[in-house]
């Protein structure tokens, strides 16, 4: 709302790199009212990402989280915030306008495939998954 009142043409005169991280600032701080409960707890989240939190953060260290499969979501999540994958559609569309385009939708189509495979199957070695929305 406030960028439709007047901040948008403001934001408009960004560079590309700022307008990206403002966008992400304000997603990561709409998941914040999302995620919680009460308004105050939703206070106390934005204090401790902004680092005014009264734990040591040895309790919690991050190493404790850190493993293969989270090391493998955050690399997905630099590389698909990063202008590499407009450029592999790019260079995907150059293929086939070479003439191999069916084997680049092969290629494709066994890749989404397998990322719906391995989706499913760690969704169904999970122990509990509720539904987000039946919290409210």
């Amino acid at each position: 709302m406030i960028e439709r009142l007047g901040a948008g043409r403001w934001l408009e005169r960004w560079p590309a790199p700022a307008r990206h991280g403002y966008a992400l600032a304000v997603v990561l701080v709409g998941w914040v009212f999302f995620r919680s409960a009460t308004l105050a707890d939703a206070m106390r989240f934005l204090a401790a990402m902004a680092g005014l939190g009264s734990g040591s953060g040895i309790e919690y260290h991050p190493a404790l989280y850190l493993n293969a499969e989270l090391i493998l979501i955050l690399a997905a999540g630099i590389v698909g915030s990063t202008p590499l994958l407009p450029a592999l559609a790019r260079l995907r569309e150059r293929i086939q306008a070479a003439g191999l385009g069916l084997a680049v939708e092969a290629v494709r189509v066994l890749g989404l495939g397998a990322i719906l495979w391995g989706s499913a199957m760690l969704m169904a070695a999970g122990t509990y998954n509720p539904f987000i929305y039946f919290r409210f």
